[in-house]
């Protein structure tokens, strides 16, 4: 929290801001073999390199269930990630980590896991704003873009538990708005 407010309080000064919101839903398949499906979000801020990259720090919420009756997670953590957009596509590449509760046929199952989720984006709407043009000393750039997130990440019990690591792969479509002011 106090990360979030500090970099909040930097971008302010600084006269640059990031901010961005995502939706993603999709297939995920575990070294376990457990099959299902996720449906994961973020929304944070961060600081803008330019008016078409940034740095943006954001908390993650996610919900899946197996494809296994009686099977389903929920998922809790952070990610900042790298957003760069070039004229009709995007990348973001980042860094996440957090909690996984997920039931199981011999209880609830308590997890930490990171990742690297990666999106690859086109880019749907480009809105850029000229503020210096119109006597204001911003200007800013904002992109609605659908793309494809590949999210792989290392499962590590949590509750110490006496059960193994192991991997989780999160493959699906992306809705994802960027937002980039300079002043």
């Amino acid at each position: 929290m106090r990360l979030l407010l500090l970099l909040v309080l930097f971008s302010s000064l600084s006269g640059c801001v990031a901010g961005g919101w995502a939706v993603s839903a999709g297939p995920t398949l575990d070294t376990e073999g457990e099959v299902g499906i996720m449906l994961q979000a973020r929304m944070g801020l961060g600081i803008a390199t330019s008016t078409h990259a940034g740095v943006i720090l954001s908390p993650r919420a996610g919900v899946g269930a197996g494809f296994t009756p009686g099977r389903f997670q929920v998922k809790a953590g952070a990610e900042i990630d790298w957003v760069h957009y070039w004229q009709n596509q995007g990348l973001r590449v980042g860094l996440s980590d957090g909690y996984i509760g997920s039931s199981d046929p011999n209880g609830w199952r308590n997890d930490l896991f990171a990742s690297v989720p990666t999106a690859l984006l086109f880019v749907l709407d480009n809105k850029y704003f000229r503020g210096h043009e119109k006597g204001l000393s911003a200007s800013s750039n904002t992109f609605h873009s659908f793309g494809i997130l590949f999210e792989p990440s290392i499962l590590l019990p949590a509750s110490g538990e006496d059960r193994p690591n192991r991997w989780s792969f999160f493959l699906g479509p992306v809705y994802e708005v960027d937002s980039f002011s300079r002043w």
